[in-house]
């Protein structure tokens, strides 16, 4: 079965986070996707005690470790579930260390992907959109959205935003879209106090995410 669009687009996320893609069969260890264990990197899982995300209480050293897994912290994962269905809810793990990679899935699924009407994008934006989402946010990824396409910027994705995407993109192209949506992102993230730190690697990501949304089916 050929994965959906949103299935390419998580495992995109994984490839940065975890450097395996868990739709290449190459990264199982069954010799097939699905089957047997994953092979990424540290099983996904960060445990440095000196990350403030990483504790249930925002702070180094307050609460529980957490850790970040599949490239969600311990910082988010609490708001995160909440969008979770009642159904699923009651199966997620207490602490995020804990947390499957198939839990992983439904929980970008919920928390990300319908947020930002992922079904409703163009598969290129879909990922650039998802991407931000999971990275800084539903709502932060739905204003790049808004300003790049000139729609009201309130930080929902919802009928009207949609409809300004189509026109944007009938208007301009959806390359000149995605090129807009990247440059809101690098702007925000240039002017963090933590840009001089992290910001080869956040130039990496930003930079790859492009070339990844163009092997997208169009």
């Amino acid at each position: 079965m050929n994965p959906t669009i949103f299935e390419r687009c998580f495992a995109d996320l994984m490839i940065h986070e975890v450097s395996a893609d868990p739709l290449d069969l190459r990264y199982w260890s069954g010799g097939a996707i699905g089957v047997g264990q994953f092979l990424a990197f540290a099983d996904g899982i960060d445990l440095s005690n000196d990350d403030s995300g990483n504790w249930t209480g925002g702070k180094v050293g307050v609460g529980q470790l957490g850790g970040t897994r599949w490239g969600i912290d311990t910082a988010s994962y609490g708001d995160a579930i909440t969008h979770l269905p009642p159904v699923l809810k009651t199966r997620y793990p207490v602490l995020v260390r804990d947390l499957t990679l198939d839990q992983a899935r439904d929980l970008t699924l919920w928390a990300y992907w319908k947020p930002i009407r992922g079904d409703d994008l163009p598969s290129r934006l879909a990922l650039l959109v998802l991407d931000a989402a999971f990275n800084n946010g539903a709502c932060t990824s739905a204003r790049w959205l808004q300003t790049a396409v000139g729609a009201v910027v309130d930080g929902v994705c919802g009928d009207k935003t949609i409809a300004s995407v189509q026109k944007a993109i009938a208007r301009n192209g959806q390359d000149a879209v995605a090129s807009e949506i990247l440059a809101e992102r690098i702007d925000f993230m240039a002017r963090l106090p933590t840009w001089r730190i992290d910001g080869f690697g956040w130039s990496r990501r930003l930079a790859r995410i492009a070339f990844q949304a163009c092997a997208l089916p169009a």
